[in-house]
């Protein structure tokens, strides 16, 4: 997931669950509760960019379209990681989108 330039005035990454539309259902089961997820021991193999960004006001878009989903942007932002290069990226235990 990358913030535009002209939002945050930097870029920066974020990964996505995998597992199509049925993994993030069962992701965002999971997640129910306030218990944040271990991304932090999470190392999956880097997936590439999916079109993500946050804006400066804080609204989360898909390949230029906002999300409205609230139970949506709440998984992601439950799986956001800043790495050590920088960037963020959206991270589960199978793959690291940006």
């Amino acid at each position: 997931m990358t913030r535009a330039k002209e939002d945050v005035g930097e870029s920066s990454s974020a990964v996505g669950a995998s597992g199509g539309l049925s993994g993030l259902e069962a992701l965002l089961r999971s997640q129910a509760g306030d218990k944040l997820p271990p991304v932090e021991t999470w190392n999956p193999p880097y997936c590439g960019d999916i079109g993500m960004a946050i804006r400066r006001d804080g609204s989360w878009h898909y390949q230029n379209s906002p999300i409205g989903r609230k139970p949506l942007v709440k998984l992601f932002s439950r799986v956001l990681r800043k790495d050590p290069d920088g960037k963020h990226y959206l991270v589960t235990p199978v793959e690291k989108v940006d």
